[in-house]
């Protein structure tokens, strides 16, 4: 799954200047929190965080850590949400 909340999970994005009051409200509430990365740029890129195993070939790895899992220009996000959100208002 890309991203996946549910009432024990979920993500944030917030302005690095305000991290430590994020942080702080997480330890008030005794809730854990992890940095995962950051926001910025033209393009939405995920990478793969699992260790590198050998495969069955050569001694070659499979899955290396910082493998783009995903990458995607963000004008092509919002503009296959808008036709998405367009298709929907057509089936109503």
């Amino acid at each position: 799954f890309l991203f996946s909340e549910s009432g024990v999970r979920m993500l944030v994005s917030l302005d690095p200047s305000d991290l430590r009051e994020v942080e702080a409200m997480a330890q008030a509430g005794n809730v854990p929190l992890s940095v995962i990365g950051k926001v910025g740029g033209e393009s939405l890129v995920v990478r793969r965080s699992r260790q590198p195993r050998p495969t069955a070939c050569c001694g070659d790895t499979a899955g290396s850590a910082g493998e783009n899992a995903i990458e995607i220009r963000v004008c092509d996000i919002s503009r296959i949400y808008q036709e998405a959100c367009s298709w929907l208002a057509e089936e109503e």
